[in-house]
């Protein structure tokens, strides 16, 4: 009876985490109660306990830099200029415990097939909803989307590092095909690719093209002759021409001329978020060592404010930016270490991790999409990035052959 009642918790945790998968691209608040509910039952079914020994048997390193990371949000609340804000950042940590707990519960093959087309059937039914929110056809309420840049409930902050990771999943997963059968996983890249570019945000860009370069790299380049070597450079040659003169035409050059006046001290004519840099600079220059805590740069942000005229004139009120900066500002030079630490372990996990099967992509794609995303964007406090990110890399590790047979 009871090893009943435990097999019946263990699929409906499953249950869960697939139907989470199906809604996180429409709703925060759907995908959060049914992950919370899996976080439940996976305790009861002793998933969760399971899958954070297999964690940190398998992966200690990254483990290890995970866990730094999460205690660094957490003490750094103690000497926070704003110990409530640092308290409502700290309460999101919970999403890490999906880390454990999708990586031991998708170790059955069928279940892990069921968690990824869950999630593909999600973000292409997202993708449909873009395309007619750019036509005007539907009216999305979500920040930074809009019919000028369709990005849907997902927001275009966020919107690039989602697809170009699924995208660049899909290209990888195609190439393993023969066929017919790559037909639907191509086209469904493609379609993301060309909404990232129709979107407006220089990130999305940045992170697919290298995304796209780096699967490219893997299935064209490496291991191959000269003459594929060739051919392969000179289309992506060709693609980088191509989004130079066209959709990032102007935010490329909107990027320069930020240089060139922020290099003649000219903050009339920088973009907003180069002021949110100098400024965030200014206040680590003002706590070098230990930073300003968990939640207390708005409040730091205020202070400098009145301390640099220059920057008066734009809002720097809500967060930098900038996920390396960000870490520095908080924590000190050791927040800086340790998110650096986070990213390269996590990379490492991919990088060996053999190619030959689909969905080992997914911790290398995911960990180079953060990397980038986090130069203009503070990722793991993004709902949607952070969600997809802690996904794919334990999708990734769940097929892992470190993570495998399961004792359970």
């Amino acid at each position: 009876m009871a090893k009943s009642w435990k097999f019946k918790t263990q699929q409906l945790t499953k249950v869960l985490l697939c139907l989470a998968a199906l809604s996180f691209p429409f709703s925060v608040a759907a995908a959060n109660t049914a992950l919370a509910l899996a976080l439940i039952s996976g305790l009861f079914s002793s998933l969760l306990w399971h899958g954070i020994i297999k964690l940190w048997q398998a992966y200690r390193p990254l483990t290890s830099a995970i866990i730094a990371y999460l205690t660094l949000v957490v003490l750094g609340v103690s000497w926070s200029l704003d110990k409530h804000y640092g308290l409502e950042v700290a309460s999101h940590l919970w999403l890490w415990l999906l880390l454990p707990l999708i990586l031991i519960a998708l170790q059955e093959k069928q279940w892990h097939s069921r968690f990824l087309i869950s999630l593909s059937i999600g973000l292409s039914l997202h993708l449909l909803a873009c395309v007619l929110q750019k036509f005007g056809l539907v009216n999305i309420i979500a920040g930074g989307s809009g019919t000028t840049d369709a990005t849907g409930y997902i927001g275009h902050i966020s919107f690039g590092i989602v697809y170009s990771t699924w995208a660049g999943w899909l290209l990888h997963y195609g190439w393993l095909k023969h066929g017919w059968k790559r037909v639907i996983p191509w086209l469904l890249s493609l379609w993301s690719f060309v909404m990232i570019f129709a979107a407006q945000g220089r990130s999305g860009y940045i992170a697919a093209t290298a995304v796209l370069i780096f699967v490219s790299w893997k299935h064209l380049i490496s291991g191959h002759d000269w003459k594929r070597m060739f051919f392969t450079l000179s289309a992506g040659v060709l693609l980088t021409i191509i989004v130079i003169s066209g959709p990032g035409k102007e935010r490329i050059t909107q990027t320069i001329d930020g240089i060139q006046a922020a290099a003649q001290g000219d903050l009339r004519h920088v973009e907003a978020r180069w002021i949110i840099w100098l400024g965030a600079i200014e206040i680590w220059k003002e706590h070098p060592v230990f930073g300003v805590g968990t939640g207390g740069y708005p409040e730091a942000a205020k202070i400098i404010k009145e301390q640099h005229p220059q920057l008066d004139d734009r809002n720097i009120y809500g967060h930098i930016h900038n996920i390396y900066l960000q870490s520095l500002v908080r924590w000190g030079p050791a927040g800086m270490i340790i998110i650096c630490a986070l990213f390269w372990f996590w990379l490492r996990a991919g990088s060996r991790q053999p190619w030959s099967d689909h969905s080992n992509a997914l911790i290398e794609l995911s960990a180079i999409a953060l990397i980038i995303h986090g130069m203009s964007s503070v990722s793991l406090e993004e709902h949607f990035a952070t969600i997809f990110a802690i996904f794919s890399l334990a999708v990734g590790l769940s097929n892992s052959r470190k993570t495998k047979p399961s004792s359970l």
